[in-house]
């Protein structure tokens, strides 16, 4: 995920092989970073399944405290990474926020934490909005031979496919992939229209038209995800069918993102908001 934003000039497996230390017990995290600004980071990933989502993460202190001893020794700054999956969000935590309760060795980091004090910001994640609705329109031929329904479905061409986004017809390629994006991964609540001839003997069009659950009444937009959970939506879709795991890995698609949404894109067609999230300082 972090190699298809673009916040990082360097992603490494930073726990691969053997170390050797003296003194205290130390915990190697999962990754090192470098920021584009500099910034060196050490992140450790753990993973919260859907029935523990509004219970929290359990992590031990001694684990943290560890991390924290390596990422001295290192002259970076530790970090935990969390993805939620009930909920499909990844959180970054600095270490420092983390402390166990009095008289336990026990830490307990619980969601509404993580998402107040998250930094995924600093990775070039951050929240994206269109206009509402997003629709894909699949036209087919008009041809009797090429169109044919019947009570047991419909054999047909395809002749046109449109994607719309807020009542606009998208017409860029950069336009068409990242609404086509948007589609596949975004949470958006998904209705399906199949329109048939006058005699039912032709599929005249297919639509599915998405829609955020909720929407502010006073703004013309609506948050379709984090770019964060974008990703993910889409690497479940390349390692997952329907919930069961077909592959254990992907190779990311570094810089997918940014060109995606490319720096300074601008549409009279697709607007973007993109809002950056940053926890109070």
């Amino acid at each position: 995920m972090v190699a298809a934003l673009d916040g990082v000039q360097l992603l490494k497996e930073e726990d691969a092989g053997t170390a050797y230390y003296a003194g205290t017990k130390i915990k190697i995290p999962d990754w090192s970073l470098i920021l584009d600004d500099g910034r060196r980071l050490l992140v450790e990933v753990k993973s919260v399944g859907p029935k523990d989502t509004f219970k929290g993460l359990k992590i031990s202190a001694g684990e943290v405290e560890g991390i924290a001893r390596y990422a001295t020794m290192m002259g970076c700054e530790p970090y935990l990474a969390c993805y939620w999956s009930g909920i499909n969000q990844w959180t970054l935590v600095p270490i420092h926020k983390l402390s166990a309760a009095p008289n336990t060795r026990k830490i307990l980091l619980p969601l509404k934490s993580a998402l107040m004090w998250s930094e995924m910001s600093i990775l070039g994640d951050r929240m994206l909005g269109v206009v509402p609705p997003l629709k894909l329109v699949i036209h087919p031929s008009d041809s009797p031979e090429e169109n044919q329904a019947t009570n047991d479905g419909a054999n047909f061409k395809i002749a046109k496919v449109e994607k719309w986004c807020g009542n606009q017809l998208m017409q860029t390629k950069i336009e068409n992939d990242l609404v086509m994006f948007l589609l596949l991964h975004s949470d958006w609540e998904e209705d399906e229209e199949i329109v048939l001839s006058d005699d039912g003997g032709r599929l005249k069009r297919i639509s599915w038209t998405l829609r955020p659950p909720e929407q502010e009444v006073r703004q013309n937009f609506a948050v379709v995800g984090a770019l964060s959970s974008l990703y993910s939506s889409l690497y479940m879709s390349m390692t997952a069918n329907s919930g069961s795991v077909t592959s254990l890995a992907s190779e990311p698609d570094v810089g997918m993102l940014p060109r995606l949404v490319p720096a300074g894109f601008q549409s009279p067609r697709l607007p973007l908001w993109h809002l950056v999230v940053s926890p109070p300082q």
